[in-house]
C-alpha cells in the first residue's frame, strides 16, 4: 500500500500497478498497514481523522481527536490501532471506532510502541 496527497492505493504480491485506488476527503499525513497488508489504517491533515481500511473497504473512520493526528501504528495481524494526538495516547481496538482507552500522555517516541505493546 501507498499514498500520496489524498490518494491510497492498494498493491497485490508483485505487481507493478495497484489493483485498487481509493480517495480520502484530505491529504493523508500518515500510514500504517498490518504485516499482511490486509488492515490499512491512515491519518488525515487537514481534520485530524483516521480511517481504517480493510482489503481496500472502509470499515470506520473517526474524528475524535485533538487538533492533530500527530502518529499512529497498527499490530502486525491489524487486531489494536495506536493514535497519538495533541497530547493523548489512544488504543482502538479494529473493530470499532470508539477507543478501548485513551491516557494523557507526555508524547515520546517510544509512546505508540507501548501502546501496541500493551493493549489491555
Amino acid at each position: 500500500s501507498a499514498v500520496y496527497s489524498n490518494s491510497l492505493s492498494y498493491w497485490k504480491n508483485e505487481t507493478a500497478i495497484p489493483w485498487l485506488n481509493k480517495t480520502t476527503d484530505t491529504a493523508i499525513s500518515s500510514m500504517e498497514a498490518s504485516s499482511e497488508g490486509k488492515y490499512v489504517l491512515i491519518g488525515e491533515e487537514s481534520e485530524p481523522r483516521i480511517t481504517l481500511w480493510k482489503e481496500g473497504n472502509k470499515e470506520w473512520s473517526t474524528t475524535d481527536f485533538l487538533f492533530t493526528v500527530k502518529d499512529l501504528d497498527i499490530t502486525p495481524n491489524g487486531s489494536y490501532l495506536a493514535v497519538v494526538d495533541f497530547n493523548n495516547l489512544y488504543l482502538f481496538s479494529k473493530s470499532s471506532n470508539q477507543p478501548l482507552w485513551s491516557k494523557y500522555h507526555e508524547i515520546t517516541e517510544t509512546s505508540i510502541k507501548y501502546a501496541i505493546e500493551h493493549p489491555i
